[in-house]
C-alpha cells in the first residue's frame, strides 16, 4: 500500500539529484562561457557530490520528500528556500573550512547556488502539475470506519497527487448517497455491484469489523479473498494517508504495542551519530556568524547576547538550552508565555533572527551534548509542560528515548 508515496517519493528524489548536476553543469557553463572545458566539470563532480548528499539530506529533515506536503504553496516554497539557505551555509563551510578539493568556488558557487533555485523551482513545480496524472491510481473502496472513513475519503478526492482513487465509501448508517464526490454504499449487495463492475485494487476496513463472524459483508469478502483486490485495516490506510494515527484508536495498549524501546536501539545509535555528524557542521557556522551576531545583539538593545532557558528533554529530565537573545531583556517579566506573531517583545534584530532560524543556531551545542536532536518533537517549558498534560492525554510519551527532542522552532 505504499508504493504510490514510496515510487513518488523515489522520482522527486531523482529528480532533485538530476537538477543538481544539471544546475552544476549550467553555472559553470555560464560562469566560463567559451572557456568552458569538461575537465572544469570533473575538477568540481567529487567535491559538489559530496556537497549534495548533505543537501539531500537537509531536504530530508525539512521534509521535502514528504509526499503530502510537496504542493506549489508558499508554506512549501518558504520551506525550500530556509532550507536553500541552510545549504547555502553549507556550502560555504564546505569550502572554505575544507581546503583540500583544490577549488575556491566563490563566484561559481553563487552562480550554482542560484540556478538551482531556478531549475528546482521549475522541476518541482512540473511534477506537482503534471505527474500525478499520469501515474497510476490505486482504486479503493472503504468499508465502516466513521468519522476516519469519511476524512480518508475526503482527503483522496481533493489529493489527487497521492495516487488513490475512491470508488466507494460503505456506510450503513448513513442516510447519505453522495459524500464529497464519492458514492456511498449501504448493504452487501451494493457492495458485491461495486467490487464487480469495477476495477478495485484495495479493501479498507476496520480490524474490529473483520473480526465480526457474524457480519454479512466479512462473509462475503471472505469467499472473495483469492480475488486480485488486497485488504487493509483502516488504522493502517489512515496513517498512510493522513501520516497520523487516528485518536480514537490511541490507548495505554496502543503504546504498550508500538512503543517498545528495546527495538530501537540501532535506530537510536544511527539518529545519534547523523546528529553529530550535522552538528559538528553547524557547530562551525555558530563560530563563523557568532561575532556579527554578537556585536548586532548588543547593539541592539545593550542586553546580554544569549537566552537560555530550561526545557523538558530526553525522559522527562530539564536541560538548559541556548538562544541568541530576540527579545527584550524583561520579556518574561510576567512569567513564561508563548510566543506570538507580532509580539512587541521582539528586538529589531530579533525578527531578522527568528525570520532566519539564526537565533537558534546556539542550540547545536545542546545537540553535540546528545540533549537534543535533529527530528523529534519539540522540548517545552516545565511550566508549559505541567499545563498541557492536563489538557492532551498521554503527553508524556513524546520525552521517551525513542523520539529525543529537537530545537523549538
Amino acid at each position: 500500500m505504499k508504493r504510490p508515496f514510496f515510487f513518488k517519493q523515489i522520482m522527486l528524489l531523482l529528480g532533485d539529484v538530476a537538477i543538481f548536476y544539471i544546475a552544476l553543469f549550467l553555472g559553470l557553463y555560464i560562469r566560463y562561457g567559451q572557456k568552458f572545458e569538461l575537465n572544469t566539470f570533473f575538477l568540481h563532480l567529487y567535491p559538489f557530490t559530496i556537497l549534495y548528499l548533505v543537501w539531500l539530506i537537509v531536504f530530508y529533515i525539512d521534509g521535502l520528500y514528504d509526499i503530502t506536503a510537496a504542493k506549489n504553496n508558499l508554506a512549501f516554497w518558504r520551506l525550500f528556500i530556509e532550507s536553500m539557505v541552510v545549504n547555502a551555509l553549507v556550502a560555504t563551510g564546505f569550502f572554505y573550512l575544507l581546503p583540500i578539493f583544490g577549488i575556491s568556488p566563490k563566484t561559481n558557487l553563487f552562480i550554482i547556488l542560484a540556478v538551482t533555485v531556478v531549475l528546482f523551482y521549475i522541476w518541482r513545480n512540473l511534477y506537482n502539475s503534471f505527474l500525478p496524472s499520469f501515474v497510476v491510481k490505486n482504486s479503493v473502496v472503504i468499508i465502516e470506519g466513521g468519522d476516519e472513513a469519511k476524512e480518508i475519503a475526503k482527503i483522496i478526492s481533493r489529493r489527487p497527487e497521492l495516487g488513490y482513487d475512491t470508488i466507494a465509501l460503505h456506510q450503513s448508517n448513513s442516510g447519505e448517497t453522495i459524500f464529497d464526490k464519492t458514492p456511498i454504499i449501504r448493504n452487501v449487495d451494493e457492495l458485491k455491484y461495486i467490487l464487480e463492475k469495477y476495477p478495485v485494487d484495495t479493501v479498507i476496513l476496520p480490524m474490529e469489523l473483520a473480526r465480526d463472524h457474524s457480519s454479512e459483508i466479512i462473509n462475503y469478502l471472505y469467499s472473495n479473498l483469492f480475488k486480485k483486490f488486497r485488504f487493509i485495516d483502516l488504522v493502517s490506510f489512515y496513517e498512510i494517508i493522513v501520516r497520523r494515527i487516528p485518536v480514537s484508536v490511541i490507548n495505554e495498549a496502543w503504546f504498550l504495542h508500538n512503543l517498545q524501546e528495546a527495538e530501537k536501539k540501532f535506530y537510536d545509535k544511527l539518529k545519534t551519530a547523523v546528529d553529530y555528524f550535522l552538528g559538528a557542521i553547524l557547530f562551525v557556522f555558530f563560530l563563523l556568524i557568532f561575532i556579527p551576531v554578537a556585536v548586532a545583539v548588543k547593539l541592539d538593545d545593550k542586553g546580554p547576547i544569549f537566552y537560555s532557558q530550561k526545557r523538558i528533554g530526553l525522559a522527562g529530565k530539564q536541560i538548559k538550552i541556548y538562544k541568541f537573545r530576540t527579545m527584550k531583556v524583561d520579556a518574561e517579566k510576567d512569567g513564561a508565555q508563548f510566543a506570538m506573531d507580532g509580539d512587541a517583545r521582539v528586538t529589531r534584530v530579533g525578527k531578522f533572527l527568528r525570520k532566519t532560524r539564526i537565533d537558534e543556531l546556539p542550540q547545536v551545542i545542546n545537540i553535540l551534548k546528545n540533549e537534543m536532536s535533529f527530528v523529534g518533537p519539540r522540548p517545552e517549558q516545565p511550566e508549559f509542560v505541567d499545563e498541557l498534560k492536563k489538557l492532551m492525554p498521554f503527553y508524556d510519551v513524546r520525552h521517551i528515548k525513542s523520539i529525543i527532542n529537537t530545537p523549538p522552532r
